[in-house]
């Protein structure tokens, strides 16, 4: 069974909630970087089985044109998650116009508080900065005004680049529980193993219910013979037969009980 693997959504294709559908990741190395982008999951990669509901794409991203399915537009990336918090609400509210071209070009777009932190940092090996201050100072009437520079000793201090461009990350970051992404996975992993067990379980009724035939006809068997008290040839031929068919049921109940250890 699918699960949503939106932070905080619980939707499940098994509950068939009304209007809700469920997309797989695409194939596409882009799109399905935007998408994992998207989710925002620390170390997480997407598996095959991995779904997001319709719940977390806005009503435009949507194809509902057909009758027979529902469909999410080329470019379309998730942009609606209600389980996130409140800071990371705000900053998802201003959507792009192009999600795939925000989300792609992205990466490659540099920061310029980064580079303007890096650039002062280099110049306080240097020397003290100077900025110019349009001031003035009247010691009396009609003195003309003086522009007097202000000089700000920075000293010897170095700024770590990494230091800013890494705080709104590590702010995203820390407000996610780790603990509830796994719980999350092994939940949908045991999900899918079930369905195996299933199976297995199915072979197992049939063969147990084929091995209760054959101990019946045995038996059935021996109580004839005992009427009788005789056993000829024909008897010992079929009763021979069947306990050879009983040995096949039982080493097909083994092989079964191997195979589900192994899963």
């Amino acid at each position: 069974m699918s699960t949503c693997s939106a932070y905080g959504c619980t939707n499940r294709c098994s509950k068939k909630i009304p209007g809700v559908t469920f997309h797989a990741f695409p194939k596409n190395k882009i799109k399905r970087a935007a998408w994992i982008k998207a989710v925002r999951r620390k170390n997480w990669t997407p598996t095959v089985y991995s779904r997001l509901c319709s719940e977390h794409f806005s009503e435009d991203q949507i194809d509902r044109s057909s009758l027979a399915c529902v469909r999410l537009r080329e470019n379309a990336v998730p942009n609606i998650f209600k389980g996130f918090p409140a800071h990371l609400q705000q900053k998802m509210s201003s959507k792009p116009v192009d999600p795939m071209t925000h989300y792609a070009s992205e990466e490659s777009v540099d920061d310029p508080l980064e580079h303007s932190v890096k650039d002062n940092a280099e110049d306080t090996n240097e020397g003290p900065v100077v900025l110019s201050n349009s001031s003035t100072e009247s010691a009396s009437e009609g003195e003309t005004e003086l522009q007097k520079p202000v000089v700000i000793h920075l000293g010897q201090y170095t700024v770590k680049e990494d230091s800013i461009s890494q705080e709104d990350s590590n702010d995203s970051d820390d407000n996610f529980p780790s603990e509830l992404y796994r719980i999350q996975e092994n939940l949908q992993k045991a999900e899918e193993q079930s369905v195996g067990y299933m199976k297995k379980i199915e072979i197992l009724q049939k063969i147990r219910h084929e091995q209760k035939r054959i101990i019946s006809d045995l038996k059935l068997m021996i109580k004839h013979l005992r009427k009788k008290n005789a056993m000829n040839d024909d008897d010992l031929e079929s009763m021979s037969d069947a306990m050879d068919e009983l040995e096949d049921v039982s080493d097909a109940v083994n092989d079964t009980d191997e195979d589900l250890e192994t899963m």
